[in-house]
């Protein structure tokens, strides 16, 4: 990280603490073995792809809600 950014090995840390203030990346400090390990990260910017993601998730989504509510209805029909 620190090569890839160009920037000391004291600005790492808050440059990872702040990056998380943002909301933007969510990532844990291993500090003994000098790593972030990055669990999750946010687009800047929601493009075609990004729609296209969410309308997958969505859809997939409304797909299992039909699922579970043809499975309640089966059990007992007044659901």
């Amino acid at each position: 990280m620190q090569q890839e950014l160009q920037i000391g090995a004291d600005d790492v840390e808050p440059f990872v603490i702040d990056a998380v203030r943002t909301k933007m990346v969510y990532c844990k400090i291993d500090q003994t073995q000098r790593k972030v390990v990055v669990s999750h990260s946010t687009h800047r910017t929601f493009g075609k792809q990004q729609w296209q993601q969410l309308y997958d998730s969505l859809s997939a989504w409304k797909q299992n809600l039909a699922t579970v509510k043809t499975s309640l209805q089966a059990l007992s029909p007044t659901v």
